[in-house]
């Protein structure tokens, strides 16, 4: 972790997690390790945890947690729309501007980000009910690698004073979780689920999604945000793997629906025939 001690450290960000970053690495490898190894082994032989309540639990806390980010996100966005060093959020890192006046306003931009950071953080928490749950299918190499990125990218801005530069690409991320949520929340309900008709637009919004945070991280690299080039293209190049894990997970989710449709469609036909 050689590189993490050149980039610049938020004194106000304190506790072992913070101190350490070989702490958040070892957080991180040990959630892949556990989703695409040794959380499946452990499964294979065992049947199900009834773990119904415990996932409709986390569903509420996920769209209560976004949606308090999301709110207070805007909220100060609106609030210095018309502060060119805030309302941009493109500068150097907070940490590096001790002249800079506003020190109240970045010590709440400090708040709500962390916050951010620890809802991505019960992000993970998911994965291991979807194991425990036998729902294989959900701990997907996209799934897993997606969250880990997020956790460990956010946690390396964070800790370094740039997170507002991905303050909007955050903003649209927390909007798009309490739509996923939700839906999985009234999913839950049997005389709901029939109704609930959105659910393939659900990685499109996450595609477009991926897209405004790439335009946006162009934007830094033009603009030159604070943030080291190798950085920003690292986050870029990342941003451009998961548009094409999730495209090719959305074009698969239509080419399937579409053959089991066409199957359905033609046993009709034979059964009226008969």
């Amino acid at each position: 972790m050689e590189l993490m001690g050149d980039l610049p450290r938020d004194p106000r960000l304190k506790g072992l997690l913070f101190e350490y970053p070989s702490v958040m690495l070892g957080i991180v490898c040990t959630y892949i390790a556990f989703s695409l190894k040794f959380g499946p082994d452990f499964m294979r032989s065992r049947t199900p945890y009834n773990v119904g309540a415990a996932k409709r639990v986390y569903y509420v806390v996920q769209i209560i947690t976004n949606m308090w980010f999301a709110y207070h996100a805007i909220e100060f966005t609106w609030r210095h729309w018309h502060d060119d060093r805030l309302a941009g959020l493109c500068g150097p890192a907070m940490v590096l501007r001790p002249e800079f006046e506003h020190r109240e306003a970045v010590d709440q931009l400090l708040v709500v980000c962390l916050f951010y950071f620890y809802t991505r953080f019960v992000d993970l928490g998911g994965t291991l009910l979807y194991i425990f749950a036998k729902e294989l299918s959900r701990v997907s190499f996209m799934h897993v690698y997606h969250h880990a990125i997020v956790a460990f990218t956010g946690y390396v801005y964070l800790r370094s004073g740039w997170s507002h530069t991905l303050f909007y690409g955050s903003i649209a991320n927390s909007i798009v979780h309490v739509a996923m949520y939700t839906y999985f929340t009234l999913a839950n309900f049997p005389l709901i689920k029939p109704y609930l008709r959105w659910k393939r637009y659900l990685t499109l919004v996450q595609i477009l999604q991926f897209a405004f945070i790439g335009f946006q991280m162009v934007a830094g690299v033009r603009k030159g945000c604070g943030c080291p080039s190798t950085v920003l293209y690292f986050n870029l190049s990342q941003v451009f793997v998961f548009i094409v894990l999730f495209s090719r997970f959305y074009l698969k989710k239509n080419t399937d629906r579409t053959d089991a449709t066409a199957e359905n469609s033609r046993q009709s036909k034979e059964l009226k025939r008969n």
